[in-house]
């Protein structure tokens, strides 16, 4: 399920755990969470853990493409349709099937405990066992 947050400050906290990849992308001086993620139930096996088989770069070609008009109608930073996927600081979300916890690795610009926070609410993470790393994939 794709989607994007405006009110990163009080996202609508999930129940259901999810695991998948995202961006923080700022517009008119709000962060808007992109996300693409799946139920936990539904994620595929990538060595010792299962993650969204989907990735950064096909699902900001996709977005981009449909352009701002759409983006706009559809809650999207229009500034995907002009930017490319690696200008704005992202992640991933996946669970480690060994220490039977979420990762959430990301970009250290958004470290911050409101990106954290809405990661967590977004993802469905509340209450689970979680560590966050950054990954030379998610640096500026």
């Amino acid at each position: 399920m794709v989607l994007s947050v405006t009110e990163i400050e009080n996202p609508k906290a999930d129940t259901e755990p999810h695991v998948g990849f995202f961006w923080f992308v700022p517009e008119t001086g709000v962060w808007h969470l992109v996300a693409d993620r799946i139920p936990l139930a539904e994620a595929e096996p990538y060595g010792d853990c299962r993650t969204h088989p989907g990735g950064h770069y096909d699902l900001w070609t996709e977005l981009a493409g449909k352009g701002q008009s759409w983006l706009k109608a559809n809650g999207f930073p229009t500034l995907i349709a002009s930017s490319e996927y690696e200008a704005h600081p992202r992640g991933r979300v996946v669970y480690d099937t060994v220490s039977k916890g979420f990762v959430i690795y990301l970009d250290p610009r958004i470290s911050a405990p409101r990106f954290r926070a809405c990661l967590v609410a977004a993802f469905g993470l509340t209450g689970r066992r979680l560590a966050f790393r950054r990954d030379a994939h998610y640096q500026p």
